[in-house]
């Protein structure tokens, strides 16, 4: 793609076009990350005000790798009983997050496989061993499942 397209291209994008999967990629490949992230801040602009954008630090933690979902995208997941399926109790998860907050994170990716056996009190307990210790620490936990094709004839 010509330097004149990119161009007319990235112009497009700040006067609100919205790009395909095709141009996304021609302006990632051909556009410098400073001008990228230029295009980017005028946008929040336009769209947030003149607000300071920021980040933050923050860590996944899996709670278990077993799962009876058996969703097509995952390589992470064992079935119940597998020698390499695990729960990580409170304590364990606990320690992960002192380890993450001596690094700055400030929010915890708390996900997990969906473990045929662990119930709503297991999670209500350790969910309050951990915010006993880590009151401070947000959560962004437990995405919702996908279909469990086991459920839809119900």
């Amino acid at each position: 793609m010509s330097t004149a397209t990119i161009q007319t291209l990235q112009e497009k994008v700040l006067d609100g076009y919205v790009v395909n999967r095709q141009e996304a990629l021609e302006l990632y490949q051909n556009t410098s990350l400073n001008d990228l992230g230029a295009i980017a801040n005028v946008l929040k602009i336009q769209t947030k005000g003149d607000k300071i954008a920021t980040y933050l630090i923050d860590r996944n933690i899996n709670y278990t790798n077993v799962c009876v979902t058996y969703c097509k995208f995952c390589a992470f997941y064992r079935e119940d009983g597998d020698k390499e399926g695990y729960v990580n109790e409170a304590e364990k998860i606990i320690h992960k997050i002192t380890e993450a907050k001596e690094k700055g994170c400030t929010q915890i990716l708390l996900q997990g496989g969906h473990h045929p056996s662990l119930t709503l009190d297991w999670y209500l307990d350790m969910i309050t061993k951990v915010k006993k210790v880590h009151p401070d620490v947000t959560f962004h936990s437990f995405s919702p499942p996908r279909a469990n094709p086991f459920l839809q004839s119900f």
